[in-house]
């Protein structure tokens, strides 16, 4: 872990370390309610020296066990143990449901300087279709169409719009922490990179940081770089480059 957060540094890249043991959490809150304390008192001590273009996220996609009322009891003692060794160092928290923007309004922060991430795959049946982790029903799914109407586009903005109107009232920075499609049973790379550029757009166009899910996989997965090829998937490159 220290070789990659140190070549990111030297290669100026910002760095979230993020306990993304997210599963065992679901099925099990009170062994997660154990380990994760302990998890950030030992991360916190290691990287208390780190520059602070290193941000700590708490815990990817709170979901099943761990819901808004287990994980809004949490948050106050997760963050006070890294702030016992890190006092300005930036934190990342999401709502529960897999970080979705819907729970927003359930999330409870104890403290001003938090980072607030949601994460976007909507329409699901069209970013998932094929996936085997996303159920029976999704996985059997192939060639789900996304055209870029003006309603499905209209759909995306008002779903960025909710997540602004939130940011807004509760002055909470947002940083969308996930998005992109996956290719094992879609076949349209134009159709995928022109919802990569919409989602892309509304974020760009409301203040949102972002980052895909995610950079390197086969041609047939989430991805924005053939590892095998040595070359970036040039439409979703250009998707997340374009203005």
């Amino acid at each position: 872990m220290d070789d990659i957060v140190e070549a990111a540094i030297r290669n100026k890249l910002n760095v979230i370390i993020d306990e993304h043991d997210f599963d065992d959490c679901a099925k099990d809150a009170d062994a997660c309610a154990v380990i994760l304390p302990n998890v950030w008192y030992e991360l916190s001590e290691h990287y208390k020296n780190a520059p602070n273009n290193v941000i700590f996220e708490l815990l990817n996609e709170p979901h099943d066990k761990v819901d808004d009322k287990i994980w809004n009891a949490w948050l106050p003692d997760l963050i006070a143990i890294v702030r016992e060794t890190n006092p300005t160092r930036n934190i990342i928290v999401g709502p529960t449901h897999w970080n979705s923007l819907n729970d927003l309004p359930l999330l409870k922060l104890p403290e001003k300087d938090i980072i607030v991430t949601f994460h976007y795959y909507d329409p699901f049946h069209f970013t998932h279709q094929g996936a085997s982790w996303a159920g029976a029903e999704v996985a059997a799914l192939h060639d789900i169409e996304w055209k870029g109407t003006p309603e499905e586009v209209g759909k995306i903005n008002g779903d960025f719009d909710k997540v602004a109107a939130w940011s807004k009232a509760n002055n909470r920075p947002i940083f969308l922490g996930e998005y992109g499609t996956y290719g094992k049973a879609n076949p349209r790379m134009d159709e995928r990179a022109a919802w990569t550029r919409a989602v892309s757009k509304a974020a760009d166009d409301r203040g949102f940081a972002r980052a895909f899910w995610y950079f390197s996989e086969g041609p047939d997965g989430f991805t924005a770089y053939d590892t095998a090829k040595n070359q970036w998937v040039e439409p979703i490159r250009d998707a997340l480059l374009s203005k």
